[in-house]
């Protein structure tokens, strides 16, 4: 006897409902997503480049249509037939275009996501330290070392912890085993280092559209004109 069941997308044309809880967390999981991050970084690298190597326009050259049309005859004679290409894009003015602002804010948001993923791993590490080890791990470590004493093991770890106490975290691993990290909290400083990050590309937002330059013209042994 061969049983077949219908397909349920059948009847909504082969979509299947993603609800907003799944939707959510698709797209947060795009803003942790180290591929999206490293793609994110190549592309503001590839425009501070071009902002570098490509003659930016003066301050006010693009304000008006003379302005810019002057500016771009002048540049065709360097870029030739790529000069409508660069305008198009925004590299004559690089760290102002609606490009590049777009890029340093979508890699604001990878950062964040990327932090915000991290917290809970970090908290839960902070937390519950791994505590236990192998004998191979003990063996193989870079610094260790060994201590005869005349005392009991419960003796040899009451004095150990009571001494470790005073700068560590002290946490019983067994009868015979304890565990004792300083600076436990220190690999929190990634958050810190993460939001620094959004703190400077916030600052290149704000000096791309608050920010003002102005040139002043002095003579020898003249005022400012």
């Amino acid at each position: 006897m061969v049983k077949t069941m219908a397909d349920p997308r059948a009847d909504h044309g082969d979509e299947v409902a993603v609800s907003g809880a799944e939707f959510f967390h698709r797209l947060y999981a795009v803003t942790y997503s180290k591929t999206v991050g490293l793609a994110l970084i190549l592309v503001m690298a590839v425009l501070v480049l071009a902002g570098t190597l490509i003659a930016q326009a003066p301050e006010g050259a693009l304000d008006t249509k003379e302005g810019k049309a002057v500016f771009l005859e002048a540049s065709r004679a360097k870029y030739g037939g790529w000069t409508s290409a660069l305008e198009f894009w925004g590299l004559f003015h690089v760290f102002t275009s609606p490009l590049f602002l777009i890029v340093i804010g979508l890699l604001a948001v990878s950062i964040a996501g990327c932090t915000t993923h991290r917290i809970p791993v970090l908290w839960r590490a902070y937390r519950h330290p791994k505590i236990r080890a192998t004998d191979r791990f003990y063996q193989g470590a870079r610094y260790r070392g060994e201590v005869a004493t005349a005392l009991t093991s419960q003796e040899t770890m009451t004095l150990a912890a009571a001494k470790l106490r005073a700068h560590h975290r002290v946490r019983l691993a067994g009868a015979s085993e304890l565990y004792a990290d300083r600076f436990a909290w220190g690999a929190f400083g990634t958050v810190v280092a993460h939001a620094s990050f959004i703190i400077i590309l916030a600052a290149f937002a704000i000096s791309a559209n608050s920010g003002f330059e102005e040139t002043l013209n002095l003579g020898a042994g003249g005022e400012p004109v």
